[in-house]
């Protein structure tokens, strides 16, 4: 019974997270101030990589991002993204465990010029976590929650083409920083992937 429970909020909290998304996105595209129609946007993605703290030690996990970036003026950006890394560990035949770490934010970038070979950014944003963990192979035990999230954090992108550009990035996640006890263990995020600008 509290499997399919379980399940059931699971569910939920997918399609809240999923709403979430739209939401971040129809602002990036279309909440900006009209003259920034006109302004260069981007879409991202790759390989994401989290230290996360788990109760006793730190467990890495690994998984992909998704991003869009709309500039209302040539340095400054609003920025979407969505992120979903996991950790997993098999211990025998009928015992083990997945964790699954969702991300959906947004807020805003702050880049230097980008009509060089290189240019770096800095970011803040602010969004939903959501967790979601299978326990066992055999009858499964599912929990899943959301949480408030903020981020922190900056990169470089080298650029190939006028289009396409490499990215490196490194931010930090606190999971409901409403508590402090959660600002002790945030979560170390690397990103490494490819983005396509476009043009005016």
């Amino acid at each position: 019974m509290n499997r399919h429970v379980n399940r059931g909020r699971s569910q939920a909290a997918s399609r809240i997270g999923t709403r979430g998304l739209c939401v971040i996105a129809t602002v990036v595209l279309c909440g900006a101030p009209s003259s920034a129609t006109a302004q260069k946007s981007d879409v991202a993605g790759g390989y994401g990589y989290a230290a996360i703290r788990h109760e006793f030690d730190w467990k890495n996990y690994q998984g992909f991002w998704l991003g869009t970036s709309l500039y209302v003026r040539s340095q400054l950006g609003i920025v979407g993204e969505f992120d979903r890394l996991v950790w997993s560990r098999t211990y025998n035949a009928s015992v083990g465990e997945t964790h699954r770490r969702y991300g959906y934010l947004g807020g805003v970038k702050f880049t230097s010029r980008r009509d060089r070979s290189a240019s770096g950014f800095v970011q803040a944003l602010a969004g939903v976590g959501h967790d979601h963990t299978t326990l066992g192979t055999g009858d499964e035990l599912e929990l899943s929650g959301s949480t408030f999230a903020i981020q922190f954090g900056g990169g470089g992108d080298f650029h190939l083409t006028q289009a396409v550009s490499v990215r490196t990035a490194g931010d930090v996640r606190i999971n409901g920083p409403q508590h402090s006890t959660d600002w002790h263990f945030p979560e170390w995020r690397l990103q490494a992937g490819v983005v396509y600008g476009f043009q005016r």
